[in-house]
Parts: structure tokens; C-alpha cells; sequence
């Protein structure tokens, strides 16, 4: 097995686990046991996306270990648990007043679709994924960037109250574009490392 395949099966493998953990959050009962769980889950997904940006060795990294590329890929990594854990520390220890509060989700908007912007555009621009499955996390994070920005748009136009009658649709939506990020990106990573089991030599690259 070589270094990409270790490395895209084992990312995968962390996001399909971040999948089925997210799923099984959502269906659980408010216990206290589910703080481990979610922690579980922001763990693995900072580990999947550590593992795609630096890779076991260097042809490993879907970003040619660009430095842009893997700086983007490890913050979009970090944020679910570096927010989490600050606002259990503005809640808790430092209360932040109003406008601190607002500035933080302000950051927790523009720095993910950043990170993910960029990542994923250098996933795409690095070739280092073979053909068409190098376009995926960019059409996921698309999915995820309308999940968000559809309900905004429909309430700016129709209003909060009619907004409201297509909560189902924009449900299912969310649930669509978490699952293509996390159990689709997933599966496909391990469907490109078994793919390249069978067509690349020890030790060689998708990179053409």
C-alpha cells in the first residue's frame, strides 16, 4: 500500500465516522454524554483534514504540501473544535459583551468559507487527485455555501414568517450538503486510493 493510499483511506475513513457520529447526534437525546461524542466527531474531522493536507509523505497531500494549500485545509480542520472551545470560554471564563459576540460570528462566517475557498481550490489546482474526483470537496463546499445562503436569500425576499413554510426543504438541504462533506468526500477517498491500488506503482502519482 502505498503513502496515498494510506493516507486517503485513513481521511476517509475519518469522515465517514464524522458522518454517522454527526448523524447520530442529531437523532440522540440532550445528554451529557454527547459532549464526548461531539468532540469525537470535531477531533476526527480535524485529523481527516490534517492527514489530506500534509499526508503521510509528500505525493500523499491532495495540495502538493503547497504551503497556502495546507495552511487553508488545517484551519478549515481546526475551526469546529477552536470555536466550540471559544464559546465555552467567552461563556464561561470571559464573558464577551454583545458587539464581541457579534464580531465572533462574523469570524466564524468569513474565516471557514475562506479556508474552504481556498482549500478546496487547491485541491483542484494541485492535480495531485485523479480526474474528475478533484473537483468534488469544491462541489461539496458549493452544496454547503447554498445550504447556508439559500434560507438567507428566500428570507431577505419573502420574509422571516414565509420563510419559515420551506424549513423542511432547506432541513433536508443542510442534511444533503453535511452528508456529501462528510460520508460522500469519504467514500471517494477510498474509492481513489483503491483505484490507484490497481493502476499506480509503489510509489508513484496521480500528478500529470
Amino acid at each position: 500500500m502505498t503513502s496515498q493510499q494510506k493516507t486517503w483511506t485513513l481521511g476517509g475513513i475519518a469522515l465517514i465516522a464524522c458522518g454517522v457520529i454527526g448523524m447520530l447526534q442529531s437523532t440522540l437525546p440532550a445528554i451529557p454524554g454527547l459532549f464526548w461524542l461531539a468532540l469525537l466527531n470535531n477531533v476526527l474531522y480535524a485529523v481527516a483534514l490534517l492527514l489530506f493536507a500534509i499526508g503521510l509523505s509528500p505525493e500523499a497531500s491532495v495540495v502538493e504540501r503547497r504551503p497556502l494549500g495546507m495552511i487553508a485545509l488545517i484551519v478549515l480542520g481546526a475551526w469546529p473544535i477552536t470555536i466550540y472551545g471559544l464559546a465555552q470560554l467567552f461563556t464561561s471564563v470571559a464573558p464577551l459583551s454583545p458587539d464581541g459576540w457579534q464580531m465572533l460570528s462574523y469570524i466564524a462566517i468569513v474565516l471557514p468559507t475562506a479556508a474552504a475557498t481556498i482549500g478546496t481550490l487547491q485541491i483542484v489546482r494541485s492535480a495531485v487527485v485523479p480526474g474528475r474526483a478533484r473537483w468534488l470537496p469544491l462541489w461539496a463546499f458549493g452544496l454547503y455555501a447554498l445550504a447556508w445562503g439559500l434560507p438567507q436569500i428566500v428570507t431577505f425576499v419573502v420574509g422571516p414568517l414565509r420563510t419559515l413554510s420551506f424549513g423542511p426543504f432547506f432541513a433536508g438541504l443542510a442534511l444533503l450538503a453535511f452528508l456529501a462533506s462528510t460520508i460522500g468526500l469519504g467514500i471517494a477517498a477510498l474509492i481513489v486510493a483503491a483505484q490507484q491500488k490497481t493502476t499506480q506503482p509503489a510509489g508513484g502519482s496521480f500528478r500529470r
